[in-house]
């Protein structure tokens, strides 16, 4: 019923108050496993009417370096993530000024750890080095569930005060904010 009643609020806009595409980026956080880390966000979202988009959205995470060592072997290891996600967005156009939308993504999770160090194969009888570096990745399915809120500045400028995602596969949460460009302008 809130739902329909926010739908039906939504059609008094003017017709070319809607963008046919928003251009989003911004900085993003994330938590993840008792680890924060920092990155950006960014989407592109086609408006297929007043409440019905479709979104790409892509963001990369970099977690803060790990230093391990031993007798025989040490070095630094730098895990990161990027997310490539789709799927429908939902918005509520109850001014001129003011968006609020949710979505639901899917897609694809890319896990990139990078590691260097030296390694001491023969330890304690041996203390030839050999210095190694070496890349890991693994592929996933993830996915989103969030929502955001965008205050318009100028006809082609909006801020995007807040974006929150649920993700999983790692299980994560994101926060975002940025600057959004409207592009075009799509009738009802």
């Amino acid at each position: 019923m809130t739902v329909c009643l926010l739908m039906a609020l939504s059609q008094t806009l003017e017709a070319e108050d809607l963008p046919r595409l928003e251009w989003f980026g911004g900085y993003s956080h994330l938590w993840e496993r008792n680890q924060t880390a920092a990155g950006w966000n960014a989407s592109m979202s086609a408006n297929v009417n007043r409440w019905l988009g479709m979104v790409a959205d892509f963001s990369g995470h970099y977690l803060p370096e790990e230093v391990f060592g031993s007798a025989s072997n040490s070095g630094r290891s730098r895990p990161s993530h990027y997310r490539f996600l789709v799927g429908p967005q939902l918005s509520w156009r109850t001014s001129k000024r003011l968006t609020a939308g949710m979505h639901a993504l899917v897609g694809l999770t890319h896990t990139r750890i990078d590691t260097s160090g030296i390694s001491i194969p023969g330890y304690p009888f041996s203390s030839e080095a050999f210095p190694y570096s070496m890349t890991t990745t693994d592929n996933d399915f993830g996915g989103a569930v969030g929502a955001m809120l965008d205050i318009r500045a100028t006809d082609h400028i909006a801020v995007r005060l807040i974006q929150f995602d649920y993700l999983g596969n790692p299980s994560a949460v994101r926060f975002s904010v940025g600057i959004v460009m409207l592009h075009g302008r799509r009738g009802q």
